[in-house]
């Protein structure tokens, strides 16, 4: 039995890794170990930069597997039962050389991202079925055209789709049905003719399109306009391109179609209709002034942890017990759930007016990161708190006789093999994040805190990391985590000052929120920047937030 099969077993680990010349050279002499097959308490396995060429059936014994890697190996298809793997939420298979995927995709209702880049793929397998999808990447493969699998109208959570560098010579009509795409990458391709329905997807605000024969010259030029101008591709393409609808795209544009003139009467009429009795919360988005705090990504996360977006939360009202415990439950339950135990996006909050000067987002050896982490008295360099926090792991899991770690225990494995962490640094040298694992206790929330600064960064895709910062936001409001004018809050003192914050904070940008708001969530943009100047992100931009339920109010 291999030692890491064997550890894993001993230790009842639940991640497994396998790569490296040494792994390779063992698979290469005699085949995957096959007691691998019988780790069915793991949920991450990781099978990397080998020449295996053939997963047993016996995968599909690996019930628990939520993550499974298998990148940047000579497979040459996937097993029927990878459709036994219920619980898979992320899946990669990309540097393969895979021809077809399997038709079992219906029983992997769990799975949020599929990266099948770089292999020989000429169609791909029916996703409807999986419905919590986020991220889909099918980049340089075969594929000659655009899969209809990916048009249907359940997958309302995809946000962003990678079909760059195949041989595609069309686009379905029927993306439309796709009402949650918000990028998408179609370049490199041998597309002649764009269909108007690209134009007329809801929320779609960044589109690829360098790279393919267009006969169109003038969209052509406009294309490959340095820097993209996706607003005016798209509307060039609504103006100017035919449709090619289908029946079901015909439909669910006409769906759309009346939905938007509902909401479009509605506003006319201001009073006096029935359809008016509904009112609708409010966020309002405040625009970053040269004042605003701003991030400064450097080239060294690239390679660790690249995707970060932030924002600053006016009008929280943390003062009152409940609704402090409230807000830190809504980040545990989006690190459970769409940030996948914090393996896709990690989130970080922070008293802002406890910050000093702008942040530096980089990555740094374990020693040379040191922070007071969150309820801990003293500064720590990151290698010493990582071993210590591993320590405890081993400790509690055999006090308790536990099989599995509990609480930030769990999240260690999030850095294994790595050489350099990602910390976020304020200028005064404060360490004040440490992602996945913490942040610092010397700029923590808590009742005193009237402005909030949120983080969230990933490894997985920018769009993850945004749809996770909407999601906040919008839980945020919902929860009614908002000083209401008029509303005790827990001091009388505090109360006052806050309201009056946020009626100056709101008249500062010309922003009013609507009257007939039942809440309103104040939101101030950030911007990131790389290292050289270049913005490299701003959160909440136009293409954030566009939800029905909410009125969002831009300044």
């Amino acid at each position: 039995m291999w030692t890491e099969i064997q550890q894993v077993q001993e230790h009842q680990r639940h991640e497994l890794v396998l790569t490296g010349p040494d792994v390779a050279k063992r698979i290469a002499e005699a085949g995957l170990d096959e007691h691998l097959y019988n780790l069915v308490s793991v949920n991450f396995l990781e099978i990397s930069k080998t020449a295996l060429t053939l997963l047993d059936s016996r995968l599909g014994n690996l019930k628990n597997l939520t993550r499974l890697v298998l990148h940047y190996n000579k497979l040459k298809e996937l097993p029927e039962s990878l459709g036994k793997l219920s619980k898979l939420k992320f899946l990669d298979v990309s540097h393969n050389e895979i021809e077809e995927l399997p038709e079992v995709f219906s029983s992997l209702t769990e799975l949020h991202s599929i990266n099948a880049s770089v292999n020989l793929l000429g169609k791909i397998a029916d996703l409807s079925q999986c419905v919590h999808l986020t991220y889909v990447d099918v980049s340089h493969n075969k594929l000659e055209d655009f899969p209809e699998n990916l048009c249907s109208g359940s997958l309302v959570n995809l946000l962003d789709i990678k079909l760059n560098a195949n041989q595609m010579r069309n686009v379905s009509p029927e993306i439309t049905l796709l009402t949650g795409l918000k990028q998408m990458d179609l370049s490199v391709n041998r597309i002649t003719v764009l269909p108007k329905e690209l134009s007329e997807c809801q929320k779609l605000k960044e589109v690829l399109l360098q790279d393919n024969p267009l006969k169109d010259a003038r969209l052509k030029k406009l294309i490959d306009q340095k820097p993209p101008k996706f607003k005016a591709v798209l509307d060039y393409i609504r103006d100017h391109c035919a449709p090619m609808k289908t029946a079901a795209a015909t439909e669910a544009a006409a769906g759309k179609a009346k939905a938007a003139g509902k909401s479009k009467n509605k506003k006319k009429d201001g009073g006096g209709d029935e359809e008016v009795d509904v009112v609708l919360d409010e966020i309002v988005i405040m625009q970053g002034t040269d004042e605003s705090k701003r991030v400064v990504c450097k080239p060294s996360v690239a390679e660790v942890r690249p995707y970060i977006v932030c924002c600053i939360i006016r009008n929280l009202q943390l003062d009152v017990p409940a609704k402090l415990k409230k807000f830190i439950s809504i980040q545990t339950d989006l690190h459970d759930d769409l940030c996948d135990k914090r393996m896709a996006a990690t989130i970080a909050t922070h008293d802002l007016d406890l910050i000093k000067g702008d942040i530096t987002y980089e990555a740094r050896p374990p020693r040379a990161i040191k922070l007071q982490p969150l309820k801990r008295s003293a500064d720590v360099s990151a290698e010493v708190l990582v071993n210590q926090l591993r320590d405890e792991a081993d400790a509690l899991r055999k006090e308790k006789k536990r099989s599995t770690y509990s609480g930030i225990h769990k999240y260690l494995n999030l850095l294994q093999d790595k050489t350099t962490y990602p910390c976020l640094v304020a200028a005064d040298g404060t360490v004040i994040s440490f992602p996945p694992i913490t942040n610092s206790d010397k700029t923590k929330i808590s009742p005193a805190t009237k402005n909030v600064l949120v983080e969230v960064t990933g490894s997985k895709s920018l769009a993850v990391c945004k749809a996770v910062m909407d999601k906040l936001l919008l839980d945020c409001l919902k929860a009614g985590l908002v000083v209401i004018e008029g509303e005790k809050t827990g001091t009388e003192e505090s109360g006052d000052d806050d309201v009056e914050d946020v009626t100056k904070a709101v008249a500062a940008v010309a922003v009013t929120p609507s009257s007939t708001a039942a809440k309103v969530l104040i939101v101030e943009q950030v911007k990131v920047f790389e290292e050289a100047g270049e913005l490299k992100v701003v959160y909440p931009s136009r293409v954030d937030l566009n939800v029905s339920h909410v009125t969002v109010t831009r300044s």
